[in-house]
């Protein structure tokens, strides 16, 4: 992480930097965070945080210390070479040092559990846009954002400008974090499903039920019938959240009435099949993501 990418990452969950938390992490590029500092095992270091944690490669911190200091919202304001970092995140931002702590600010329910002030902070930010290029600013703040903004900040992307954000969804699709990845496939229905049928499809191969099912209800919008092999593999799924999905899916591609079993739908498909193009052929899909590499850390803000 450079010393730009680290600042943003600083600012995004700064907010939540003014607990009563002792420690401070160093890092070798002079910057330093003030949270409680674990270490679970050698290759990451933890600072944890009022509202979440921060993860950081164990080889770029120097090192870090016990103390009484108590994190503030600008607490990434402490690098040395500050004037520099200045420069480069108005230039990313195209904001001022003042109106870019005025958007993190405003960003802070992003993160909240209840929807009502995550709600009023889209509104607010989306109100922004008047004065200010909102969405080349989250671009920015997003690098190395703290992934409980994440899905709120994409659905406000996605309002802003969802011809620039369907690269950015297409990514996140392969998030290792839960929530992310199910918010990109979510929105990735509602924008423009039938582009991205196949990364829809390996959604159902997921290992997480509710990423499964995001994909399955994306796929209905998607009117793709060619993705109705990789809904056949929904319906055998162990999870019925996830068969229920596959299964008004189907109901929306065919037709309500065409089936109502799994072997029902295997055979409409075995008669049907031969006159649909772009089949979706399920064994040559990946999943998004493995099975390890969620379970690898990177849950940590869920």
């Amino acid at each position: 992480m450079n010393e730009n990418k680290l600042l943003l990452c600083a600012a995004a969950v700064a907010i939540a930097l003014h607990g009563a938390w002792a420690d401070t992490i160093f890092f070798k590029d002079g910057s330093s965070l003030d949270g409680k500092v674990l270490q679970p095992n050698p290759n990451v270091y933890v600072l944890q945080l009022e509202k979440g944690r921060m993860y950081f490669q164990a080889s770029r911190v120097d090192h870090w210390e016990k103390n009484e200091k108590k994190g503030r919202y600008n607490a990434f304001l402490v690098n040395p070479h500050q004037t520099a970092h200045e420069e480069a995140r108005q230039e990313k931002t195209g904001l001022t040092g003042e109106q870019i702590d005025a958007m993190y600010r405003m960003m802070e329910p992003l993160s909240s559990s209840d929807p009502n002030e995550v709600k009023r902070a889209q509104e607010a930010l989306l109100a922004k846009n008047d004065s200010v290029d909102v969405f080349k600013f989250l671009k920015a703040a997003m690098i190395d954002m703290s992934d409980k903004y994440l899905p709120a900040t994409l659905e406000v992307m996605v309002k802003l400008n969802p011809k620039a954000t369907e690269r950015i969804l297409v990514k996140r699709a392969t998030d290792p974090f839960t929530p992310n990845r199910t918010k990109a496939l979510e929105l990735i229905g509602k924008t423009d499903a039938a582009k991205h049928v196949g990364t829809l499809a390996r959604g159902m191969l997921d290992p997480n039920a509710r990423v499964q099912t995001t994909a399955a209800r994306a796929l209905a919008q998607s009117g793709d019938k060619g993705c109705t092999p990789a809904l056949l593999q929904g319906l055998k799924s162990g999870d019925m959240r996830v068969r229920k999905a596959s299964e008004e899916a189907l109901q929306s591609l065919w037709g309500d009435n065409r089936a109502h079993t799994p072997a029902a739908w295997d055979q409409l498909w075995r008669k049907e099949q031969s006159n649909v193009h772009g089949v979706v052929t399920v064994a040559s899909l990946k999943p998004l993501v493995s099975k390890e590499a969620v379970d690898h850390g990177h849950q940590h803000d869920e």
